[in-house]
């Protein structure tokens, strides 16, 4: 762990009797529940989920770890009781035996026991399926890159790589996405109700979904007739959100894209939206920050105007920059001076840099699980964008997370407590968000046939979006407190 790393965030502290971790896992385990004695009938029933397997495998590991003072009982583990355990049909006991065997292996990986690990690690082949998907995907992945922290011969860390989903037909199929999207730029509507100049600093406009639905959020604002309400297909649900709630005409919206990715990419999404914007004759400018290196940028680039509403739109951006602290506290120096008022920030909510490997390994085993588990209710197995996504972002991901250390892991990821505390730092406040914010999310989610597997919770101002209670998302809306 470099030792800068405590500037930003509280170290998680490791699993101990009493601890929250250890809390929670205690309570999925109970006689009338499922594991010990449970009277669950599996007979034809529906089967686990991924979320409900890995959480039993982890109240059992804890258990039997630490009753266990010369190592964990791998029958034991898995057989609490004289045969196999009750309650359980065949497919998730294998599943549990396959997240036992790996937790016991990354376990002897963290104690650099490296041959036990190996062995273990052959265990788990032997359970793996051949095919990538659901819970068994992340397993089938996990003990491939394991085994190869153990041939390096080195206490590999994880530290998972968050898989932005850039294709757009992922971001049309998987509700956790699309909520943050509208839910974000509903943030972003609500400070500037009565602005008529909108200057809009995107940090993540990638093809420019985000910006698109902004443009057309505006373009309806003040100007619902029957032809715009058919062209876009506004029913009351879309009026009642409050994406249609102010008179104030829009003089101009200027968008900002800051990126460090291809000229050729970003100008072509600035010509898409230009084009969009004039088919609904929204006053509009687009430009281009092109930077290298993001500690290059400054104020100046953005050439502000008077008399602007500037917002701020950081969606899943910022976590780029948790490993290099210094580059991250410039830029918030730099939009600090950009006097916003608001910066919305959608981050991922886990924490995957904690001290220790079992620590990150847990806390990454769950939130990729989560993920896996709603590709599975989302999208079709054979799908050719899911298995891409499954064996390339994901894979790579996890590969970064297992095999790197260092400057090597380039991403790191933090929960909205450790954000909120950064932000202290540079007096920024957390705004509350609207009623509005949460009418849209639930309206998303209810357009998805899988959108039952989508939760909420709040932290304070801030929207957890999660996949059956494990969080994936964080939504917040932010402002600077100013200097006196």
């Amino acid at each position: 762990m470099d030792s800068h790393r405590s500037e930003i965030t509280k170290q998680s502290e490791i699993p101990t009797k009493g601890s929250d971790l250890w809390n929670e896992a205690l309570e999925w385990e109970k006689p009338h529940e499922l594991g010990y004695g449970a009277t669950r009938d599996t007979t034809g029933g529906q089967e686990l989920s991924s979320i409900e397997v890995m959480k039993l495998a982890r109240e059992r590991f804890i258990r039997y770890t630490s009753q266990s003072s010369g190592g964990v009982d791998l029958s034991m583990l898995i057989y609490p009781s004289s045969g196999a355990p009750s309650g359980l049909s065949d497919e998730d006991t294998k599943n549990l035996e396959l997240i036992l065997f790996l937790l016991a292996s990354a376990e002897k990986v963290g104690n650099m026991k490296f041959d036990r690990a190996v062995k273990l690690l052959s265990m788990c082949d032997d359970l793996s399926p051949v095919t990538n998907h659901g819970h068994e995907g992340c397993e089938t992945e996990q003990p491939l890159h394991v085994e190869e922290a153990v041939n390096d011969v080195q206490p590999a860390v994880f530290a998972w790589q968050q898989v932005l989903i850039k294709n757009k037909f992922l971001q049309q199929e998987l509700p956790f996405v699309q909520v943050a999207q509208f839910t974000g730029i509903q943030a972003v509507l609500d400070s500037v109700a009565s602005a008529k100049r909108i200057h809009f600093i995107d940090f993540g406009i990638r093809s420019g979904m985000n910006a698109t639905v902004l443009i057309q959020a505006l373009a309806v604002r003040h100007r619902v007739g029957p032809a715009l309400r058919q062209k876009f297909a506004l029913g009351p649900d879309e009026l009642r959100a409050g994406l249609v709630r102010h008179e104030c005409p829009v003089e101009l919206l200027k968008v900002t894209d800051v990126a460090t990715t291809s000229e050729l990419a970003v100008e072509e999404t600035g010509k898409r939206l230009l084009s969009f914007a004039d088919t609904i004759n929204l006053p509009f400018f687009f430009k281009a920050v092109l930077v290298s290196d993001i500690k290059d940028l400054n104020e100046d680039v953005f050439e502000v105007e008077a008399g602007e509403a500037i917002v701020v739109y950081s969606p899943w951006f910022l976590r780029n920059m948790t490993s290099r602290p210094h580059r991250l506290e410039a830029l918030i120096r730099v939009i600090r001076n950009l006097s916003p008022c608001v910066m919305v920030v959608t981050e991922i909510d886990a924490n995957t840099d904690a001290p220790t490997f079992m620590d990150r390994f847990v806390e990454a085993l769950f939130f990729y699980g989560s993920q896996f588990d709603c590709l599975e209710a989302c999208i079709n197995r054979c799908n050719p964008m899911r298995i891409k996504n499954e064996a390339m972002y994901m894979k790579y991901g996890i590969h970064n997370t297992v095999t790197t250390e260092g400057e090597e892991r380039t991403t790191r990821h933090m929960k909205v407590d450790a954000w909120s505390e950064f932000f202290g730092r540079f007096q920024m406040v957390e705004k509350e968000l609207s009623s509005a914010c949460f009418y849209q999310a639930r309206l998303i989610v209810n357009k998805f046939a899988c959108g039952s597997g989508c939760t909420f919770d709040m932290n304070g101002n801030c929207l957890l979006i999660g996949w059956k209670g494990t969080p994936i998302s964080s939504l917040s809306a932010w402002k600077f407190l100013q200097e006196e």
